[in-house]
């Protein structure tokens, strides 16, 4: 039982790091592509649209917007909320 222990926690180790490259990666892409995003907390991203604040997680490559989960990389975020500016109303 003490060698399961010890994978499941390699398994772990590897996991966090690779969540942390990946947060990594995804922050220095918003600042690249110019997505107006305010760090909240530590890999946590607020963008604020008119149609309300959108939470972008760059470690799980995960957004939230109004209760509901999305998945995908940068590229599918910068997408998605591009298309949640373009329904902005106009004045």
């Amino acid at each position: 039982m003490g060698d399961m222990a010890a994978v499941f926690n390699d398994m772990k180790a590897a996991t966090n790091e690779r969540r942390e490259k990946r947060a990594k990666l995804n922050s220095e892409e918003l600042v690249k592509r110019g997505i107006p995003a305010v760090e909240q907390s530590k890999n946590v991203f607020r963008v604020v649209t008119h149609a309300g604040a959108v939470m972008y997680y760059p470690g799980s490559n995960s957004w939230q917007f109004r209760g509901k989960l999305y998945r995908g990389g940068i590229t599918q975020f910068q997408t998605w909320v591009e298309g949640i500016k373009a329904q902005e109303p106009r004045e």
